[in-house]
């Protein structure tokens, strides 16, 4: 029987090649978000523009929009959103991740009301923003 073994340009990725995709990884700043925001949401697009570079508050556009989409259970598209902010907040520079944290996951609002289904949202929202969140406020979001 012949044994399957790996070549060993592959048995172990490099040092330098994992240093590369790190660095990579941390170099999602402003510019970075601020696309990906903008494409996946093109309808946002003026609004941050209007928020003359202001992380903060170009950062806040982004959180009423998902704030938006869940109040309407529009589960995709929230989805979509939670996937750029937790990718921007895990690995984003330091002022990036401070925008994401304070400006977009602090806000959210998952609890029910009368005429409001949220708590779906809670269950869709990715670890490290829920552990965020709870830093924050405490307590769970449901």
């Amino acid at each position: 029987a012949a044994v399957l073994t790996r070549p060993s340009r592959l048995a172990a990725p490099l040092p330098a090649e994992a240093d590369v995709i790190c660095r990579c990884m941390m170099n999602l700043d402003r510019s970075k978000l601020l696309k990906e925001v903008k494409e996946a949401f093109p309808e946002i697009r003026a609004k941050i523009n209007a928020q003359q570079g202001l992380l903060h508050f170009e950062v806040g556009v982004f959180y009423m929009h998902t704030q938006k989409l869940i109040n309407n259970g529009e589960r995709e598209k929230v989805t979509k959103s939670f996937k750029i902010a937790d990718k921007f907040y895990r690995n984003g520079d330091k002022k990036v991740q401070n925008a994401i944290a304070v400006s977009y996951v602090e806000g959210l609002e998952f609890t029910n009301t009368k005429k409001t289904c949220r708590d779906w949202a809670w269950h869709t929202f990715p670890a490290s923003l829920k552990n965020e969140y709870i830093e924050f406020h405490g307590k769970e979001g449901i």
